[in-house]
């Protein structure tokens, strides 16, 4: 959906009505579902990557602001950012760490292979680190 679209101004004029009709509780969730419909637009794949980055950094916020002891709240801690550095690195590094090294080895390979069709999902990199702030919060 291209922000120039009829099709995008529609969804918008849809999304703040819904915002501003529904009681300010449901708010919040009216802006998560209207973005992840936006988002399933570049690719429902991907949607399913940003829902899986959602519950694991509120889950672990939740388990490292509520628990006691700090060994297994630094473990939860650097797990999470693990996992979320290893996304950001898989589609935003991957490629160029892997022709780096075919390269320093001289190794042939093909250009169009799985490694040049990796889509990056919009604003990985903000929100991946967005993210993290909030676990280290």
């Amino acid at each position: 959906m291209l922000f120039t679209s009829i099709n995008y101004f529609i969804f918008l004029f849809i999304s703040l009505i819904l915002y501003y009709v529904s009681p300010v509780i449901y708010r919040k969730y009216i802006l998560i579902i209207t973005s992840l419909y936006f988002y399933s637009f570049v690719s429902i794949a991907l949607t399913f990557l940003i829902l899986f980055l959602i519950i694991l950094n509120y889950f672990s916020g939740i388990y490292i602001a509520n628990y006691y002891g700090e060994s297994i709240k630094k473990k939860i801690l650097f797990i999470s950012i693990i996992l979320n550095l290893s996304v950001l690195l898989y589609f935003k590094y991957l490629a160029f760490i892997i022709q780096n090294i075919f390269f320093l080895f001289n190794i042939v390979y093909a250009e169009n292979t799985f490694l040049t069709n990796i889509i990056l999902p919009l604003g990985l990199s903000f929100y991946t680190f967005q993210n993290i702030g909030y676990l280290l919060d």
